[in-house]
């Protein structure tokens, strides 16, 4: 029986993302954690202490970075339906910001005191910066298959 959506496009979509998003996303922590680590002045580096600090950012990118991936994977497996190409990888980028930035405002800033559309551009930038580099990385890892695949 074959149905009328191509469910297995969505679910492998969402899959790429869930597994190269949230350490894509960790990129940017992961350089400046190296640049603090060679030009921060703190004398003599424990190699152990590096990878450590490393190991432990991949995890909390998984950690925290685990639902909004699959939530945006689940969203760019429906919208590659429509696009493709770069608008596609763009489209990602983009639904991978969004939906960190929300995800993250809802689990890390304080409604009480108002701040919650205060914080917005902060919020989506520490926030989405994971979400929108996570989109293009996958994205582009699946558009680049696909355009290999078809040719």
């Amino acid at each position: 029986m074959k149905l009328g959506f191509p469910w297995r496009q969505v679910l492998g979509t969402t899959l790429v993302f869930a597994v190269l998003g949230p350490l894509a996303g960790a990129l940017p922590w992961a350089a400046m954690m190296l640049y603090e680590t060679i030009h921060g002045g703190h004398g003599a580096v424990d190699f152990n202490s590096v990878v450590g600090s490393f190991l432990g950012l991949a995890f909390f990118a998984y950690l925290f970075g685990l639902i909004p991936a699959a939530l945006a994977g689940i969203v760019a497996g429906f919208a590659r339906q429509r696009w493709s190409g770069w608008r596609w990888v763009l489209a990602c980028a983009f639904i991978g910001l969004g939906v960190a930035t929300v995800y993250g405002m809802v689990l890390f800033v304080d409604r009480r005191d108002g701040a919650f559309g205060s914080n917005l551009l902060q919020a989506a930038f520490i926030l989405g910066m994971p979400g929108f580099l996570g989109g293009a990385l996958a994205s582009a890892v699946l558009a680049r298959g696909k355009a290999t695949t078809s040719s």
